[in-house]
């Protein structure tokens, strides 16, 4: 997939601009605060509908104006040019307040909601727009809360699997339901949560073993990146936990060995079936504390995951160094994982190039961008020495150099 055209009207500080990128690389230059991130940020946008500077739609409006607009033509690749599909994204303000109504449309047809707009995405590849972005705000997902950690994992892994989505939407719904009977109560306490607590078990341990798989055969993949970008340091792990796992929990079966809280690399992984006894067995142990918080214990919500050197978490211990080669190598790692899984090529966002990487690891990075086939958008304060589409981002407006 591909950009064709991007068109953005009073998008952040951006005036009304259109782009007609290359199918390689493509450089957006010029000085802090002129609109660069915000025209990768709009390609963002329209490929997942959230912001990877995780602002809310009210401040996507440019100031003192009451609408914006994001429009994209996109093509599945230069040997299928004369197939095309338009995204859009229409945005206008409805108060004061900062509420705000947004219209989603995939060529031209008015799309209800969020899950449904990703759910045609991740169905059918060809008519979506995948990007990976590598940004400043991605330290969070190193340093940050494991919710943060929890959600990039499902957004990777429903961009490759479209049944995983489909789970994803159902597991919520079923923990939403949980949720308020726990809170609630009432003289069908005990029924009604027995009625939410199975299919949330079985359905629950299907996401769980899939991410656990993802783990197992991209944690060596991910090592080998992270050892070409920076070969002084130590080798890194992935590590995936199971946080509702009692930590002396031993459960042994023909597949597995459980006798660890956490999954990476060549540990052999537990069965569907061995997920489900231990989940089984957890909400039992944990019912009275249910109970009393009023909230679900057990179950892949709880889960988290990290990256180590020599066995230590990068959260509290990692230098900026150790933290930056970890996540290029999770982006360039998840960027083949996706290619494997559907196909298809993701589009690469790159933002601020320029302080976020010391000179050895950009040194990687241009030898990637310089092999690569994907469609690249780069924003920079300084020139980059790769060929490749450059535009000016001057006060708002664009214009190819």
């Amino acid at each position: 997939m591909l950009v064709e055209q991007l068109r953005l009207k009073h998008f952040r500080n951006l005036s009304t601009i259109e782009v007609q990128p290359d199918f390689g690389l493509n450089f957006f230059l010029g000085a802090n605060g002129q609109g660069k991130t915000s025209i990768l940020e709009a390609i963002g946008i329209l490929g997942s509908l959230r912001s990877f500077r995780d602002a809310r739609p009210a401040d996507w409006i440019k100031q003192g104006h009451l609408q914006s607009e994001l429009l994209a033509t996109i093509i599945p690749s230069q040997e299928h040019a004369s197939w095309r599909s338009q995204l859009s994204v229409h945005l206008t303000r409805q108060s004061e307040e900062g509420s705000v109504r947004k219209v989603v449309q995939i060529n031209q047809k008015t799309i209800r909601s969020s899950a449904q707009y990703l759910k045609l995405k991740f169905g059918n590849a060809e008519m979506g727009l995948h990007g990976i972005s590598f940004n400043p705000n991605d330290h969070d997902l190193i340093r940050g809360e494991p919710s943060e950690r929890r959600a990039h994992l499902d957004r990777l892994l429903s961009a490759e699997n479209a049944e995983y989505f489909d789970q994803l939407i159902q597991y919520q719904s079923i923990l939403d339901q949980r949720n308020s009977v726990l809170k609630d109560g009432g003289r069908r306490f005990y029924s009604l949560l027995s009625d939410f607590t199975e299919p949330l078990i079985e359905i629950g341990s299907s996401l769980t073993l899939t991410r656990l798989r993802w783990v197992r055969d991209h944690a060596d993949k991910m090592a080998e990146i992270a050892r070409k970008i920076a070969p002084r340091q130590s080798r890194i792990g992935l590590i995936y936990t199971l946080k509702w796992l009692e930590k002396n929990e031993v459960f042994l079966s023909e597949n597995s060995n459980l006798s660890q809280i956490h999954f990476a690399g060549h540990t052999p992984l537990p069965s569907l079936q061995d997920l489900n006894a231990l989940m089984r067995a957890q909400f039992a142990r944990v019912a009275p504390d249910e109970q009393r918080l009023g909230s679900t214990l057990v179950g892949p919500h709880r889960d988290d995951w990290s990256v180590e050197y020599n066995g230590k978490s990068l959260r509290g211990r990692g230098s900026q160094g150790e933290v930056r080669t970890a996540l290029l190598a999770l982006k360039l790692t998840e960027i083949e994982s996706f290619r494997q899984a559907t196909g298809h090529r993701p589009i690469l966002l790159l933002d601020d190039f320029s302080s976020e990487l010391d000179l050895e690891r950009r040194q990687y990075l241009m030898s990637f961008l310089e092999s690569t086939d994907l469609q690249v958008f780069i924003s920079s304060t300084d020139s980059v020495g790769l060929p490749g589409k450059k535009f000016l981002v001057d006060e708002g407006t664009v214009a190819p150099i």
